[in-house]
């Protein structure tokens, strides 16, 4: 995988997210404040991974929007692993 295009809209108080990122030499990580959608995101992927629908919690009316895509085609959902928040007993 070379890169990776996100679309997320309405995805657990993300309004809207289009992004893509060039992996050809280099990684990236998420470094944000509290409450700057850092939770969201991983919820969203990790929505995505296990083939579930992705929602706007506040306002579950709205069209959401989660599309992930790797070199242009729809990722693997099985190639996504989530590392969720502080888990003492994670291993």
């Amino acid at each position: 995988m070379n890169k990776l295009k996100i679309k997320f809209h309405y995805c657990y108080g993300i309004k809207k997210l289009e992004e893509s990122f060039h992996f050809e030499d280099r990684t990236f990580s998420i470094y944000a404040p509290n409450g700057s959608m850092k939770s969201s995101f991983a919820k969203t992927f990790e929505d995505y991974s296990k083939g579930v629908q992705t929602q706007d919690l506040v306002f579950p009316e709205r069209n959401t929007v989660a599309e992930i895509l790797s070199d242009g085609s729809n990722i693997d959902p099985l190639s996504i692993f989530v590392v969720g928040p502080y888990n003492e007993g994670y291993e």
